[in-house]
């Protein structure tokens, strides 16, 4: 199996992982959470659409670990599942979405389609990257809007924590994109994303890689000024302003 990003509980009895090879996303299924899983040998999201081969000659998917529920059944499960463009030779690459029906009782994996809104409206003008989302926690709102943790690159040298704020939970419609945090400390690349509340703080855990080569996890702790669910919708050009900034460290 080659790097796993998300694996999603069907029911007690089967799990989904997705994970990422060269050229696109697959799926492995298995009756434990914890493996092992085998793979779903017709299943592959990959690269087919212009927006998915622009930015540089290695295209390829990455499963980035956000999913949003369509609807589930007796029977199946289906759910938008979050992926990544990537041209490993620019670091380029944007966001998109592929709705994927998950069968419980044959425990077989479908593509149903990728969607029409593809990619994400999330690339600042000029900029080469909008990548590796995470979760979309429900209970997560800013400026009563549902958000979504990526990064932006400006330039190969050049990454940053980045937020998408929209009405919409596939985030076809965003009405503002705000960048928070630069790595911080011996930190090289941040990436995947994960989100939660709880209280008045927000929490978001990633990976990073660190100046010496190392791959670990490191954690942002913001104190939220206006309640556990809001930041006031002022016109300030940095959500990170309105946040006390109380805790970062690295965990690797």
């Amino acid at each position: 199996m080659g790097r796993h990003h998300d694996v999603i509980k069907v029911s007690d009895t089967l799990y989904v992982a997705f994970y990422s090879t060269n050229g696109g996303v697959r799926a492995a299924v298995s009756g434990k959470p914890d493996g092992p899983f085998a793979a779903v040998a017709d299943f592959k999201i990959g690269v087919t659409d212009a927006w998915e081969k622009a930015g540089g000659e290695s295209a390829s998917l990455e499963s980035n670990g956000a999913h949003v529920f369509v609807d589930e059944s007796a029977r199946a499960l289906t759910l938008w599942l979050g992926f990544d463009s990537y041209h490993v030779d620019q670091t380029a690459g944007q966001l998109g979405w592929a709705k994927v029906r998950i069968d419980k009782r044959s425990r077989s994996v479908q593509l149903v389609a990728k969607h029409p809104g593809n990619p994400l409206p999330m690339l600042p003008d000029n900029y080469i990257a909008a990548r590796c989302g995470g979760n979309l926690a429900a209970n997560i709102r800013l400026e009563d809007q549902h958000a979504f943790f990526y990064y932006t690159r400006p330039s190969k040298q050049k990454i940053i924590l980045a937020v998408a704020l929209s009405p919409d939970p596939l985030f076809q419609t965003v009405t503002r994109i705000v960048e928070l945090e630069p790595p911080l400390g011996n930190e090289k690349v941040i990436e995947k994303f994960e989100s939660y509340v709880i209280g008045d703080r927000l929490h978001i855990i990633y990976e990073n890689n660190l100046v010496s080569g190392r791959w670990g996890t490191g954690i942002l702790i913001y104190k939220m000024q206006n309640g556990p669910q809001q930041v006031p919708a002022e016109s300030r050009p940095s959500l990170a302003d309105r946040f006390a900034h109380c805790d970062s460290r690295n965990c690797s």
